[in-house]
């Protein structure tokens, strides 16, 4: 009984260590081709102090170099291959509001020339980037707002549809994901107050609601801003108790994009 007791540990241990051996070969095996290795330090903007520590811990004799730009025109070329296009020509310019791979929130002007999708309907717009003064192809699911050139702005599907003439939701087959939000009530309303459960905290928010997005997984949310005109967004499924908005009785969710803001699609828009 003694003797089993010890050797359950060290069987354990061994177990682990042989699992860890098995993954570091099979990761060793996938970074060695080199366009894997590229992916993935573009996919992780990895430093050039990373990616040598990379190298050394699964035993890769790949070169570095010192940043990813070469690396990144060469995904981007292979990318760019693989898209549809939907849409080429001339329209007005854009400014669009675009998450980089470092996280950052930046402006760019752009001149669209063509609108793209991929096989597994992710869409692209592709133009002259007036900040780098080059063509680039800008991911939808890093594109946080596109303005206008009369100043107002607009979601994807509303952009394409006026300016462009192209209805980009007939291209989505049904039951499908896409990369992009879609603004399905923009407006004002009164002061509403609601209870809101987040995975930290519950509390009562009082806020004025500005839009209705419907994002990518189908889920519902509201863009609102608070009396200090911070906004702020709540997933619809996260809040606990009916909503009371200033004026109106209180209302569950369905009644008040009805009653409140007189919104009357919502079962048809997001099962369309």
């Amino acid at each position: 009984m003694d003797l089993l007791i010890w050797l359950i540990p060290i069987t354990a241990a061994l177990g682990i260590a042989l699992w860890h051996k098995r993954n570091v070969k099979k990761v060793h095996q996938h970074l060695s081709d080199k366009a894997n290795f590229d992916q993935f330090i573009i996919e992780k903007n990895l430093t050039k102090e990373q990616k040598i520590e990379l190298c050394q811990r699964f035993h890769l004799k790949h070169s570095i170099d010192n940043d990813n730009t070469e690396v990144r025109k060469k995904i981007t070329q292979k990318y760019i291959k693989n898209l549809t296009v939907v849409w080429a020509g001339d329209t007005e310019n854009i400014i669009i509001e675009y998450i980089t791979n470092q996280g950052e929130l930046l402006k760019r002007e752009i001149s669209p020339s063509e609108v793209n999708i991929n096989t597994k309907y992710f869409f692209y717009i592709t133009g002259l980037c007036h900040l780098r003064n080059e063509e680039r192809t800008f991911n939808l699911k890093n594109i946080k707002s596109i303005q206008l050139a009369n100043g107002s702005f607009c979601d994807f599907p509303s952009w394409c549809k006026t300016a462009l003439n192209v209805d980009v939701l007939t291209l989505i087959p049904d039951g499908e994901k896409t990369n992009f939000d879609t603004i399905i009530w923009q407006g004002s309303c009164p002061l509403t107050t609601f209870t809101y459960r987040t995975t930290q905290s519950r509390s009562r928010v009082s806020v004025y609601p500005q839009k209705l997005i419907l994002d990518t997984i189908k889920d519902i949310y509201i863009e609102a801003i608070d009396r200090d005109g911070v906004v702020h967004t709540y997933r619809v499924h996260q809040i606990e108790t009916m909503l009371s908005t200033v004026g109106f009785k209180k209302f569950h969710f369905d009644n008040w994009i009805n009653e409140v803001l007189n919104y009357q699609n919502l079962k048809s828009t997001v099962n369309s």
